[in-house]
């Protein structure tokens, strides 16, 4: 099976029980776009599988981005990071309202979180930010 032109089907997420999830990886996160489109669409939870290389301030910055990705989306962000000489190892879950949850740390490590998908509705009637949106304002750059 060829997958590299599958994004010409679109960008989807799937129902996994109840929650409407979709998938980015690795550098995808740098791009709010993406992470927008899949918002608007209806998805609850993205999943990031990522190589994240170490180097100065990577953690860091892959926290922020993943925390910014939630927050602006009220979604659940949750980043599996590969561990070895190269990668961080640092993956992370974060919450609807940018917080994070979960934080496994540098090294190789498994756990098991249960989200309460509920969340993302309550969140976004209390930070209602897609609905207030003003694309009229900005359409033409769309």
């Amino acid at each position: 099976m060829r997958l590299h032109n599958a994004w010409k089907r679109g960008l989807t997420s799937s129902r996994y029980r109840e929650a409407k999830i979709a998938v980015a990886i690795c550098f995808d996160i740098r791009f709010p776009e993406l992470f927008r489109i899949y918002s608007l669409n209806g998805a609850e939870l993205v999943v990031v599988p990522s190589a994240w290389f170490k180097g100065p301030l990577k953690e860091e910055t892959l926290s922020f981005l993943a925390r910014a990705r939630a927050h602006e989306n009220t979604i659940y962000v949750a980043v599996a990071v590969q561990y070895g000489d190269e990668y961080t190892g640092r993956s992370l879950v974060v919450d609807p309202w940018g917080t994070q949850i979960l934080d496994l740390g540098v090294g190789e490590k498994y756990y098991e979180l249960d989200l309460d998908i509920d969340l993302v509705s309550e969140v976004r009637r209390k930070l209602p930010v897609l609905q207030l949106r003003r694309t009229d304002l900005y359409r033409l750059y769309l």
